[in-house]
């Protein structure tokens, strides 16, 4: 009988409780995002067409050989979450600059723990530009710059 009275307050209490009421303030903590992010790059394909994940992936395991201590989600066409378990292996990934599947830019980035997935920002592309057989005498940051805006803004 204890028991029963100790559920019908519960419940009582439960159904009286309103969004309204008091609004609870919550401090964010990175700490959480951090670790569950720590593992983790995000990677956009840029092409017109989806490519499936399995394609995606056969590919991506043959680019990086070795590594294939990572597992991919497809979370929208042509976007996808890695996870791995080696961070050594992460770092490769995000370090070995810019990345090509079946022909086209494959984009990879760091997942910043105070974003959601979707709100990640793939409109630029840090690069290097190597360019071969440029004499010496055309050597110099205004030359640089030029060459570098042929292909986009420059940093």
């Amino acid at each position: 009988m204890a028991l029963q009275r100790d559920i019908d307050a519960l419940v009582n209490q439960a159904t009286a409780l309103h969004c309204a009421d008091d609004p609870l303030e919550l401090i964010p903590s990175d700490a959480p995002l951090r670790v569950a992010t720590r593992s983790k790059l995000v990677g956009k394909l840029i092409r017109s067409r989806k490519l499936g994940r399995n394609v995606v992936k056969r590919i991506l395991q043959r680019a990086w050989e070795h590594e294939h201590s990572w597992s991919l989600t497809e979370e929208k066409p042509n976007l996808f979450i890695f996870t791995f378990s080696n961070k050594v292996d992460r770092r490769y990934v995000r370090d070995q600059g810019i990345w090509t599947v079946d022909g086209s830019l494959f984009v990879i980035k760091e997942w910043p723990p105070e974003l959601q997935f979707l709100e990640i920002c793939f409109e630029t592309v840090e690069c290097c530009i190597k360019v071969l057989g440029l004499p010496i005498c055309y050597f110099s940051k205004a030359n640089t710059r030029n060459i570098g805006q042929r292909v986009g803004k420059t940093l």
